[in-house]
């Protein structure tokens, strides 16, 4: 009992250093493969510093190595929360991330950005989820059973929720080995009750079958390890889209596709 007390305070010491060091999707998968129930898991996020691959192939990979629902969703929160270590400037970015102009303000996370053309703030796009159709019968990539050719990718609601001029100033920050020329600028065919747009199952878009009405061409500038900075072109009204890459990448993909959309001119 003696010696207990002894190496208590190493003990103490030795739980604190493991709580510095970040969680990873790497993590979560050993845990989960080791027998771990959800929820310690679900504990350990929410009370530790976590960096997460949320990006949509990260996610598929997740769900094959059996990780629950709940976790992954637990995790999707966790990496969309801006997090400030103690006495420090805000974490989550590999190298000096690039100012907008306002006071101290960041990019935090991984996703997309713009800057507001009035006061200059700084936003974050939150996604929306993308479902797929071929053969005229709307499905889910995970049950679309599509090996080759396009599919249309289909967006819920007739317009984004964010409203460009169209001359914004947008930053992605991309995850770990992705590129932000992979990324694609999309105009999106607006329907009734949703956007449309024609891809290929690997995430590329078509030069044929109307899908060249889709991509617009773009050039984003690498600023920062994983950040890049994109000036939209001249836009006309109308609706659209950055797709990450990966948001459709086989019959086998889980049904986890994002694009970040915004409405411009209206």
């Amino acid at each position: 009992m003696k010696l207990y007390f002894l190496l208590l305070p190493l003990i103490l010491s030795a739980g604190v250093a493991a709580q510095q060091k970040p969680l990873h999707n790497e993590d979560i998968l050993k845990m989960v493969q080791a027998g771990l129930g959800a929820d310690p898991i679900l504990t350990m996020i929410s009370t530790v510093t976590c960096e997460f691959d949320t990006s949509p192939d990260a996610l598929i990979r997740l769900k094959q190595g059996g990780v629950p629902d709940n976790v992954i969703t637990a995790m999707v929160s966790k990496a969309r929360q801006p997090v400030t270590p103690a006495g420090g400037p805000a974490a989550g970015i590999a190298g000096p991330a690039p100012t907008t102009g306002v006071n101290d303000t960041r990019l935090v996370e991984v996703g997309v950005y713009y800057i507001q053309s009035k006061g200059g703030e700084l936003i974050f796009m939150e996604p929306e989820v993308v479902t797929w159709k071929s053969g005229g019968v709307l499905k889910t990539v995970a049950t679309a059973g599509i090996t080759k050719g396009h599919v249309n990718g289909v967006v819920k609601g007739p317009s984004s929720r964010y409203s460009l001029k169209g001359d914004e100033q947008m930053f992605i920050y991309c995850p770990e080995g992705v590129s932000g020329a992979e990324y694609q600028l999309l105009r999106l065919w607006e329907k009734e009750n949703r956007r449309e747009f024609r891809a290929l199952t690997g995430g590329i878009i078509h030069a044929s079958g109307g899908a060249d009405e889709n991509a617009i061409a773009f050039q984003p500038v690498r600023v920062s390890p994983r950040i890049y900075k994109l000036q939209l072109p001249t836009l006309t009204a109308g609706e659209y889209g950055l797709l990450p890459p990966g948001a459709v990448s086989s019959s086998n993909a889980a049904s986890v596709g994002k694009i970040y959309s915004f409405t411009v001119g209206k």
